[in-house]
């Protein structure tokens, strides 16, 4: 597989997003996000930039037509996302380090109570790619199990600054 630039990946996620229902989106750019992926020289230090507390969510693209985003997101060592679920279709491959996947069920299929439980935990390591359902549940939350700063590059539809985080819902185990 050939690496492909940013605006490579750009190119082809946007012909993506205008040819296939929503729906499929995630599916569709996750194969291309991979070859990306592949990239060693994708970024740049402010792409790689961590705020003091917590971790970074970088743009490094915003799709003038608002058909996506790309982000990069930096996991210092340790840090988890609390469980939550998605507002918009999101397609994510780790790019340097592993991280954990861990995916839940609610414990009310109707929604509710904010009370979910871990029904699957995956370990991705640098080059994986996964997407996460869309009009079913996503309820999940990511974390840095190692030593070291991880970096993961996440596609979100929309545009991230008129979307605000793709943060639907908070949940807890």
């Amino acid at each position: 597989m050939c690496a492909m630039t940013l605006n490579e990946f750009a190119e082809e996620a946007a012909h993506i997003c205008r040819r296939v229902e929503a729906v499929d989106r995630p599916r569709r750019v996750a194969p291309v996000l991979e070859a990306m992926l592949s990239n060693g020289w994708l970024l740049d230090d402010a792409a790689r930039a961590c705020p003091p507390n917590g971790y970074g969510r970088n743009p490094i693209h915003i799709d003038p037509d608002g058909l996506f985003s790309v982000l990069c997101m930096v996991w210092p060592a340790g840090i988890a996302t609390p469980i939550h679920d998605h507002k918009v279709w999101c397609a994510l491959g780790v790019y340097e380090g592993v991280m954990e996947q861990r995916h839940y069920k609610p414990a009310d299929p109707t929604g509710g109570c904010d009370d979910c439980h871990v029904c699957d935990v995956e370990r991705l390591a640098a080059g994986a790619v996964c997407h996460l359902p869309v009009n079913d549940v996503n309820i999940h939350s990511m974390h840095n199990p190692t030593d070291r700063a991880v970096i993961s590059i996440h596609v979100y539809g929309g545009n991230t600054h008129a979307v605000g985080p793709n943060l639907l819902r908070v949940y807890r185990a």
